[in-house]
């Protein structure tokens, strides 16, 4: 696949439209999916010419998406509201992250004020 292919599937991939997950109703209540979506990509040409062991022209790319989900609109009875969504896992490696950057912090001002 050709650079500029793969860059044109990353502006596919990541729109705003992709935010929101199909709406599905149950007992009355229609409830909207939301998602946290980002991500990027990249490419490259090579357009050297063939010569002894070397292949000649060539391209290259990738990408990547990650979506989190993040809460829904809930619509029940012509009203509407947001209920976010609790991610325990995200909260438990987000909290070991920032207490690693917090221990180490400490053990640096330690480190300078001996």
């Amino acid at each position: 696949m050709e650079a500029s292919a793969v860059l044109a599937k990353v502006g596919e991939s990541i729109q705003g439209g992709r935010s929101f997950g199909p709406a599905f109703e149950h007992d009355g209540v229609m409830v909207i999916p939301v998602a946290y979506v980002f991500g990027g990509g990249g490419g490259g040409e090579d357009n050297r010419p063939k010569v002894g062991e070397w292949k000649g022209p060539s391209t290259g790319g990738g990408f990547g998406v990650v979506s989190i989900p993040i809460g829904a609109w809930v619509i029940k009875n012509g009203e509407v509201r947001w209920v976010p969504t609790f991610d325990v896992v995200l909260l438990l490696i987000t909290g070991s992250v920032l207490l690693k950057g917090l221990t180490k912090a400490r053990r640096r001002r330690k480190e300078l004020t001996r």
